[in-house]
């Protein structure tokens, strides 16, 4: 039964998520002034099964212009999940959007903060 693939198996896979999104959304002004400081976290939660190493990339594009706000690698035990503080200090006019990738997964979050 197990070589017809009819026994269950465990499914091995990344969560990427923003913590407390609702929390944070409601941080979030309807206009952003220049230097304003929008602080958020995100989590990794690694469900693959064995210790994986996870490089991430935190960056917000405004316009046509893309500016990385943070980059890292970090290790995460199978069953943890890690969570990354960041903060968007808002730099210029235009609508921003902040996002959060694991490019080697092919994840990412998104997060609007209108200017």
């Amino acid at each position: 039964m197990d070589s017809w693939l009819l026994i269950p198996r465990p499914e091995h896979f990344t969560e990427l998520s923003f913590d407390n999104y609702t929390a944070t959304a409601a941080h979030i002004p309807k206009h952003a002034a220049r230097g304003q400081r929008i602080p958020f976290s995100f989590t990794i939660h690694n469900v693959e099964g064995r210790t994986m190493t996870y490089t991430y990339d935190v960056f917000v594009v405004v316009g046509h212009s893309t500016t990385t706000i943070n980059s890292g690698t970090i290790a995460v035990p199978d069953g943890a999940a890690v969570h990354i503080p960041e903060v968007y200090v808002v730099r210029g006019a235009g609508d921003a959007v902040v996002s959060v990738s694991l490019p080697e997964q092919q994840e990412s979050l998104h997060l609007s903060v209108p200017q």
